[in-house]
Parts: structure tokens; sequence; C-alpha cells
């Protein structure tokens, strides 16, 4: 049985053409590089799931319940109650941008809606400081999440736009990032929860 996943992040780098409106969003493509496809899209594809939805984090309707709870800690309830409304897996990633308090909120977050909705897999957390550090570790960059503008390092290095930085990710093997980074965390319950990468022709 193939997984449904909800996709959640902050734009069009997460989440391709799922974070337009309905009525200006192209057709889903077969492949998982294509122009259209956000990073969350092509590594969830690359895992044999298909995207079934997708939520921009603005747009995210904040768990009522427990409003003494950080609002990004709601977010991640809310998020959490969308997928099991719908029987979906949760896939997600937020920026840090050097906000320690949004990254702990997100945490507790994910710890209270496992708590909350067991039924619901989830696999979320902040990108340090921002989605772009998953590029420069693709190009084996030891220090991508001490950098303080993952995505101007990656410019500078040749490596400009979503399409960009999707071709790789997608194509690297990251399988041996460092326990302690939060990109390795995300990517080893990436594969926990929806499989290892399916291998391509252009691999």
């Amino acid at each position: 049985m193939t997984l449904e996943v909800l996709i959640a992040g902050e734009g069009k780098t997460e989440l391709g053409r799922w974070a337009l409106a309905a009525a200006h969003r192209e057709a889903p493509q077969t492949r998982g590089d294509s122009q259209d496809v956000g990073l969350i899209e092509a590594l969830v594809r690359r895992r044999g799931a298909i995207v079934a939805s997708a939520m921009l984090w603005k747009s995210i309707r904040k768990f009522r319940a427990g409003h003494h709870a950080g609002h990004e800690t709601r977010n991640v309830l809310g998020l959490a109650l969308v997928a099991k409304e719908h029987g979906h897996t949760l896939v997600f990633l937020r920026d840090r941008d050097g906000d320690g308090d949004r990254e702990a909120q997100i945490v507790e977050g994910i710890r209270r809606a496992q708590k909350e909705f067991p039924a619901v897999s989830i696999v979320g957390g902040c990108a340090v400081e921002s989605i772009e550090a998953f590029g420069l570790w693709a190009l084996g960059d030891a220090r991508a999440e001490q950098r303080r503008d993952p995505k101007a390092e990656l410019h500078r290095r040749g490596h400009e736009g979503v399409r960009a930085l999707v071709e790789l990710v997608s194509g690297a093997d990251l399988s041996r990032l460092p326990p302690d980074s939060a990109a390795g965390t995300w990517f080893r319950r990436l594969d926990v929860v929806l499989g290892q990468p399916t291998r391509t022709t252009d691999d």
C-alpha cells in the first residue's frame, strides 16, 4: 500500500507547486526532479510515497487545545491533527533562522503530537539555519549547520534556486550525516518512516 503524505513548509523551496493556489498549480509530474517539485516532495517521492496534500506554514490552523503552548508547538499539533483526519503521514521542515526558541517549540510540538495522535507517523524538525544547509551537506560541507546563511553560501558555490537544491540533495547519499546534526536526525527519521530512497536510471 502506497503511503500518502501531508507535507508542510515555508514556501516553494520545500513545497514546489504545492505552494501555489490550487487554481495555479500544474498537474503532478512523473519525475521527482521536474522544475515544479520542491525538496520535500522530491524526497518523499524517491521513497515511493505520494504527496496527497500540502500546507504552507503561514496557513496552518493552530491547534486550539493548550493555548499556553508556544505558537510553533500549536502549529505542529495543527498539522498532526490534519494528518490524522485524512490518514496521512506528516513530513515537514521549518527553517530555524537562528531562533533556538522556535526549534524548541517544534521539538515540543512533535513530542506532544506523538502523544495526542499516536496513529500519525511524523517526520519533522528545523533545518539549521535553513533548508539550503541540506545542499551544503550534499556537497560534503562539514560546517553546513554552523553557517549563518546557508542559502548565500550555496549560491556562492554556484547552486542557486529550487531545482539546483532538489538535484543536489536528491542525488546525494546522506545516510552518514553526523548523528548529532539536525539534518542527520531528520533524514534518519525519514528513512525509518518512508523507507530508503528508490534508485532511478539516472542515479
